[in-house]
């Protein structure tokens, strides 16, 4: 009876030796279940099947930093994502471009930018905290993502999942006090400073926000 090898053991012995074979049974595990969610996300079917291959190519190209004891659902989980994430910004751009040809569109392209550049300044933020706490704080407060779905997720309960997000938000808060911290001393000692909690609760109003703006974009599973 052959044995079945875990993600973990078909990346790794991709990562070591190039086995091309272990490379093309993880796709042929993974690549049905990408594109549906990648569909989902992105509602075109052509365009989700371009960034389900160009993830597995950056998946391929990864390899390298991958080390044994770490989990593939999660390393797998952030490239799809950034995947969506990028041709979700390439395709607003392309349709900046087109408004500024259209007068009906200028008045709601202001708006539009400030959104995205407020969302870039978080996703900013949440490379600043733990690996293991960046994606489930990530997919909770940016991508709306239940507690119970970021467990199936990341193959852990969901009390671990709930833990992550709770200790993932207080390191979030701490790099978000720190980047105020900062900007206050390239302003200058007259900008006010907010109680920490209400600076904590305003910058996730801001997250649930962006997320509910994104929402008719991005279709989660």
């Amino acid at each position: 009876m052959s044995t079945i090898l875990s993600d973990e053991a078909l990346f790794l012995a991709f990562a070591r030796s190039r086995d091309r074979d272990a490379l093309d049974a993880l796709v042929a595990r993974r690549y049905e279940g990408a594109y549906a969610f990648a569909a989902r996300a992105l509602a075109d079917s052509a365009l989700a099947e371009d960034v389900t291959q160009d993830a597995f190519l950056s998946l391929a190209r990864s390899a390298h930093r991958f080390r044994p004891g770490r989990l593939f659902r999660g390393w797998w989980t952030t490239i799809l994502l950034n995947a969506i994430r990028s041709a979700i910004r390439d395709r607003r751009r392309r349709e900046r471009r087109e408004a500024a040809t259209d007068p009906e569109r200028l008045a709601a392209r202001g708006a539009d930018v400030e959104r995205h550049a407020l969302r870039d300044e978080i996703e900013s933020l949440l490379r600043e905290i733990p690996e293991e706490l960046r994606l489930p704080v990530s997919l909770h407060y940016l991508d709306g993502w239940t507690h119970r779905q970021i467990a199936e997720r990341e193959g852990c309960t969901v009390a671990t999942a709930s833990s992550r997000i709770r200790r993932g938000a207080r390191e979030l808060r701490r790099a978000f006090s720190m980047a105020a911290g900062r900007a206050r001393s390239r302003r200058g000692a007259f900008v006010p400073i907010l109680p920490a909690a209400l600076v904590y609760a305003a910058y996730l109003a801001l997250a649930i926000a962006i997320a509910l703006l994104l929402a008719a974009t991005v279709i989660l599973p």
